[in-house]
């Protein structure tokens, strides 16, 4: 590995990432993604506009950095309960905007992969 260069791919439920000694690399990723340490997993990130974002740092003894998405995507919209550490339970609902409009497939595309498609072909 040249010195400064970044890998990070995806296998299943699975991100590896892959950086020199020393070079945190900033990541923004679903809600409830894990991250797995040497001695067990810990949740991943700060939430960030409805994701979670975060350094990815190896830790001593770690080549790369495994983080473990979550198994369904959150749900869009719903009621959301969370359990602080005071005496109450909070719920809501959360609202989306309009989805955008379809733009045009730039020049050099071979095909267009609509939102949500299965791009595995």
């Amino acid at each position: 590995m040249k010195a400064g260069q970044v890998t990070a791919y995806r296998v299943g439920g699975s991100v590896t990432v892959t950086a020199p000694e020393g070079v945190a690399v900033n990541a923004t990723m679903p809600s409830g993604t894990g991250q797995a340490l040497l001695d067990g997993t810990a949740a991943f990130g700060q939430p960030y506009a409805g994701t979670v974002s975060g350094r990815v740092i190896p830790a001593a003894g770690q080549a790369s950095v495994t983080l473990s998405l979550p198994s369904a995507p959150a749900p869009a919209t719903g009621t959301a309960t969370s359990t602080g550490t005071g005496t109450g339970t909070s719920s809501g609902t959360t609202r989306l905007t309009a989805p955008s409009p379809d733009v045009p497939v730039p020049a050099g595309v071979g095909r267009h992969v609509p939102p949500g498609a299965d791009r595995r072909r």
